[in-house]
């Protein structure tokens, strides 16, 4: 179906344009409520054809179940996945044991009551900054390809790490770009909410916001127009994705916080490389679950605009 307002091509299922956001012309006569109504909440399987998968609305407990049980089908390759951003902390433990920030602004001493030299201060400021940069690319990634696998998942593909690691490699700068973006719109908000005015504001637009990664890789769409898409996305429906996003996170919170009990018996072995290990490992358990259900609220989210047939860009 084209649409009239911007001439772009959308399924013939569609409700809204993919592009503009315009009500379709097969549907102008319809209120919202009444588009609700003819997609029915449904627990069906989602059918892929091709590029297309075919899935019904979900209610929330769909949501929060079905991201589950992604998860549990390919714990292997999510875990994996999300390991990535953990690999530049692992690699600080090791190669600087017991930094902290007293030694990085050179207030403390050695045993013979030396100071912090300058030149291993400039060393150590350097293997960070490495390592900093090294995090940033992994977590594009990590997040990327997490992504691209739930994606995978839906179009009855088989999920698998270095596929998705390579998906997201091949959109890395669009990837850092947009994530540029979204830092330079938030720093005001995030500014303000240290005398709580930005607070809502921050809220607001990170709800609006989030899904601009998913609309990047799923979608093949460049930074500003992922950002763009996530914004009309979320429109009518920001409460009902504040409420949804608040599940997934205390769920999450609650796997970290159950998980990192485990390191307890590591800490009274007095080994600080240990217990950062295993808890790299706990954090990369847990992480998959929230990148893994927002790519389900955003397909959900496509599917109450466009109706149940959803493209997904392999």
């Amino acid at each position: 179906m084209i649409c009239p307002n911007c001439q772009s091509e959308n399924l013939a299922s569609a409700v809204f344009c993919r592009d503009c956001g315009s009500r379709l012309p097969e549907h102008e006569g319809l209120s919202s409520r009444t588009v609700r109504e003819a997609q029915p909440f449904r627990q069906a399987p989602a059918v892929a054809e091709g590029n297309v998968v075919h899935i019904g609305a979900k209610y929330l407990g769909e949501l929060v179940g079905g991201a589950f049980a992604i998860y549990r089908k390919n714990p292997l390759p999510f875990f994996a996945l999300a390991l990535l951003p953990q690999i530049p902390l692992i690699l600080l433990a090791i190669l600087v044991p017991g930094v902290d920030l007293a030694d990085l602004a050179g207030f403390n001493v050695d045993e013979e009551g030396e100071a912090f030299a300058f030149s291993q201060l400039g060393s150590l400021l350097g293997t960070v900054l490495v390592l900093l940069v090294a995090m940033i690319f992994l977590t594009l990634l990590s997040l990327g390809g997490i992504i691209h696998a739930t994606g995978q998942h839906y179009l009855g593909r088989r999920v698998e790490f270095l596929p998705a690691v390579r998906a997201a490699g091949n959109r890395i700068v669009p990837l850092f770009v947009a994530g540029l973006l979204l830092v330079l719109i938030m720093i005001i908000p995030v500014l303000l909410s240290a005398i709580l005015v930005g607070i809502p504001v921050l809220v607001f637009l990170t709800v609006r916001l989030y899904f601009a990664i998913n609309a990047l890789m799923l979608e093949d769409l460049g930074p500003t127009d992922a950002i763009k898409r996530s914004w009309r996305l979320v429109e009518g429906c920001w409460w009902r994705t504040f409420g949804i996003g608040i599940i997934f996170i205390l769920l999450t919170l609650a796997a970290t916080l159950l998980g990192s009990l485990l390191t307890l018996p590591v800490d009274f072995l007095g080994s600080s490389l240990l217990s950062g290990l295993v808890a790299a490992l706990v954090s990369a358990l847990a992480a998959p679950f929230v990148n893994i259900g927002s790519t389900v609220v955003y397909l959900d989210l496509r599917v109450r605009h466009e109706g149940e047939s959803v493209k997904i860009v392999p």
